[in-house]
């Protein structure tokens, strides 16, 4: 028996005030693969105004390899999803990579794709959201998914 194969061009997400939208990151991500090779030069470009005025820039993942197309990575310690995929970009900057989950260059902040936490505590960090003991139970709870972060957290 054949079964078949329905494909689903809309794809509707309900939205709340309490949306923890990494729950579902991993499927909205996937839905859709729009890829940074083919985003418009525009999106480059404006990474590149901002960090020329002093504006913190953070890319993950396929992001990366868009600032590695406009140059932004040339001279800035970086990281990506890994050396090989931003080299296919032409970039000169592999000297400058870093195999890491994410890496902080003044401004610009980069991270693998599968460091979305690692991301995310780079951000807070050169934000300067949080004092270091609540940034420290945060990536506790959601870094390294322990528990006791959680009740740090509630307490602070």
């Amino acid at each position: 028996m054949a079964s078949a194969v329905m494909i689903t061009t809309t794809v509707h997400i309900a939205v709340f005030d309490t949306l923890a939208d990494w729950e579902i990151g991993y499927a909205t991500a996937h839905i859709r693969r729009d890829q940074w090779q083919r985003e418009p030069a525009g999106f480059r470009a404006v990474a590149r105004h901002f960090l020329a005025a002093g504006v913190p820039v953070a890319a993950i993942c396929g992001a990366t390899f868009g600032l590695a197309l406009e140059g932004l990575l040339d001279d800035r310690a970086h990281t990506s999803n890994a050396a090989e995929y931003l080299a296919y970009s032409g970039y000169a900057g592999g000297d400058r990579f870093f195999a890491e989950p994410a890496v902080v260059d003044g401004d610009l902040i980069t991270a693998s794709g599968v460091a979305p936490v690692h991301f995310a505590q780079a951000i807070f960090g050169r934000l300067g959201l949080y004092e270091s003991g609540i940034a420290a139970s945060w990536f506790k709870l959601y870094g390294d998914r322990d528990p006791a972060g959680f009740y740090e957290l509630m307490s602070a």
